[in-house]
């Protein structure tokens, strides 16, 4: 442990002003992740996608 910052308070210092100087980005429109990941881990298919009202591609 703490090979990058040094030791463990430095890290949670880092940590910190990361995550107090961060924003939220929100994305709106068709997400190729979530689409990939019906795919693959239910089995979706293009009919999965119109039963759920999903955007499917183009």
């Amino acid at each position: 442990m703490g090979t990058v910052f040094g030791d463990e308070g430095m890290t949670a210092v880092v940590i910190d002003l990361i995550v107090h100087h961060g924003g939220l980005l929100q994305f709106s429109g068709e997400s190729c992740q979530v689409k990939s990941a019906l795919v693959e881990w239910a089995g979706c298919t293009e009919a999965c996608f119109l039963a759920l009202k999903l955007p499917t591609s183009t």
